[in-house]
């Protein structure tokens, strides 16, 4: 009597707790699945929105879509110089800021790393920064696929917004760098012609980029870093 007792004030409590526990991991699997691509457990780039939604789609192949391995290959940073440091072309909250080069691999490197696709061809194939020199292009960052670089107007701040979407102009004119050195480019806007992309004077982290019209020639030069 004092083993059935002791089993049922202890032993059954604790096997219900552990069969609710089973419970709710199994509800939590049920939506959360890892992707495999041979030996290799997929990772994907995500800021605050951890759920990969899916809709109606049954098929992985409905809902992931393999980037061209020549779109890796031509990935490329735009920085300036300003005082003693070294400051990169960045997304930042789906605006465009100036922010202080890091270490690559980080978090801050790849929201500094961009791809030049031609407006005009007839392919999405990924330009190199003097390849595209006099064509027409738009920035797509490498951690927001399928958006670019939109500009607001003149003097406006550039931002990030959907390649279909409505909002501002997304395309530039690459040019050799204003100020005359051969390793630079400047990026015009199609739309507004005479101005350029433009990080001001004396700039620090977190600094806004915008459209302005070029007056002076090394905020409007950034160097490719690939």
């Amino acid at each position: 009597m004092q083993l059935i007792r002791w089993i049922q004030s202890y032993i059954i409590p604790s096997l219900e707790k552990i069969s609710m526990w089973l419970e709710d991991m199994i509800d939590l699997s049920a939506s959360t699945q890892a992707i495999l691509y041979g030996p290799y457990l997929l990772a994907g780039l995500t800021t605050d929105d951890w759920d990969i939604k899916i809709g109606l789609a049954t098929s992985f192949s409905h809902w992931i879509t393999p980037i061209l391995a020549s779109h890796n290959s031509r990935l490329d940073s735009l920085s300036q110089e300003s005082g003693s440091s070294s400051f990169v072309f960045s997304n930042s909250n789906q605006s465009i800021t100036m922010e202080k080069l890091q270490e690559a691999g980080t978090d801050a490197a790849l929201h500094a790393t961009v791809r030049l696709i031609p407006k005009y061809a007839t392919s999405l194939k990924v330009m190199s920064p003097k390849e595209a020199i006099g064509k027409s292009v738009m920035l797509e960052p490498i951690d927001l696929p399928g958006m670019v670089v939109v500009q607001q107007g003149t003097n406006g701040n550039l931002g990030i917004a959907n390649s279909e979407s409505s909002r501002g102009s997304f395309s530039f004119r690459l040019v050799a760098g204003l100020d005359g050195k051969g390793e630079t480019i400047s990026m015009e806007s199609e739309s507004q012609k005479g101005c350029y992309a433009y990080s001001g004077p004396n700039y620090n982290s977190g600094t806004s980029i915008n459209l302005f019209h070029a007056n002076a020639v090394r905020q409007v030069s950034f160097t490719p870093v690939h």
